[in-house]
């Protein structure tokens, strides 16, 4: 019984050890931002698709 619950333990350290590897990027990526304002995530190619698109005058 003791066993069985250490050994899921352990794989479900193992399989979140991701989960905090994304998510350290993540923070490290906002102290950075935090840090140098000039950092930043690029815009994507949507945004940059919207950005293109005239505005619509209205009637």
């Amino acid at each position: 019984m003791l066993n069985s619950t250490i050994r899921k333990a352990r794989t479900d350290l193992a399989d979140m050890k991701w989960l905090f590897f994304f998510l350290g990027l993540v923070a490290l990526l906002a102290i950075a931002t935090v840090i140098d304002p000039g950092v930043s995530i690029p815009a994507t190619g949507a945004e940059q698709f919207l950005e293109a698109i005239p505005a619509v005058p209205e009637a």
